[in-house]
């Protein structure tokens, strides 16, 4: 299958894809921080299916490395049969929202917002 190979600061993270692919995407991403001055750095692979046999289409996506000013990032497209499974597989449409993330990763954002109002809050 189509797929992408992600090194980042030369580490492999893998072959991303999915046999059933639509579309896919590796995006790397940097936007402000809270304060305007700070900028964030992060890395995405995903995509969506191909519609199933019920005309149902899902969204896929891997987790990636973190990444900062400097980071070296390497994509090869290549042709690949060992694909990393993807981490999040949903289906997001009027009739069924699945949720994008982990339960885990959900913890994590809960976890980063606590700690960005810590330290509005707390002296």
């Amino acid at each position: 299958m189509k797929a992408f190979r992600v090194v980042v600061n030369g580490e492999a993270c893998g072959d991303f894809g999915v046999a059933n692919a639509s579309n896919a995407a590796v995006i790397v991403n940097i936007g402000r921080g809270p304060n305007d001055q700070d900028f964030e750095y992060w890395l995405s692979v995903s995509g969506l299916t191909q519609p199933d046999e019920s005309n149902v289409s899902r969204h896929y996506r891997w987790a990636c490395p973190s990444i900062q000013e400097g980071s070296r990032i390497e994509i090869e497209i290549v042709d690949s049969e060992s694909c990393v499974p993807p981490t999040k597989l949903y289906q997001s449409d009027d009739e069924i929202q699945e949720p994008a993330f982990t339960n885990e990763e959900m913890r994590e954002m809960r976890y980063q917002s606590y700690l960005e109002l810590k330290k509005e809050f707390v002296p």
